[in-house]
């Protein structure tokens, strides 16, 4: 026989992820790997198999590497769900392009989550499903899957 603990968000807790995510945002948008390792758990679990330094010095290269996040002019991030083997994780879509904020086109700027990237703007799409534990990021994964539409999954559960 199988058993499974179900353990519910206490209200603390989801105050605490979402300013988790906040300044993973902030972080991520400025390109600030220093600041990374403050709000990594110290004995987390990191994209399978690294540790916090690890993951920080995976971030600096994705920060200032030839295409690097540094040198995008428009980053934008956008909320979504992971519905793969670990469902229910938080998916944090980030969306780095060289959209200059003088285009007249603004249009291109509306993006759902999970859109494709937008080649005309060299746009890169970076996706991370987070867990959380001690008030800190406890893992990041890239999610195999992912939705953003919410009011569906709410329907069916």
């Amino acid at each position: 026989m199988n058993t499974c603990n179900i353990k519910l968000i206490t209200e603390t807790e989801k105050i605490a992820s979402t300013r988790l995510l906040s300044t993973f945002e902030t972080i991520f948008c400025a390109s600030n790997f220093n600041k990374m390792k403050g709000i990594l758990h110290k004995d987390g679990c990191f994209f399978g198999r690294m540790n916090r330094d690890k993951a920080c010095g995976y971030f600096y290269n994705l920060f200032f590497n030839e295409i690097g996040t540094s040198e995008k002019n428009q980053i934008y991030s956008l909320r979504g769900i992971s519905v793969d083997h670990i469902p229910g994780e938080i998916v944090l879509e980030m969306r780095c392009s060289d959209f200059g904020p003088f285009n007249a086109d603004c249009s291109i700027t509306k993006k759902q989550f999970g859109d494709q990237p937008d080649l005309k703007q060299n746009e890169l799409v970076y996706r991370f499903a987070f867990s959380f534990k001690d008030s800190a990021i406890y893992s990041i994964r890239i999610p195999g899957k992912c939705t953003g539409e919410f009011e569906n999954l709410i329907k069916n559960n």
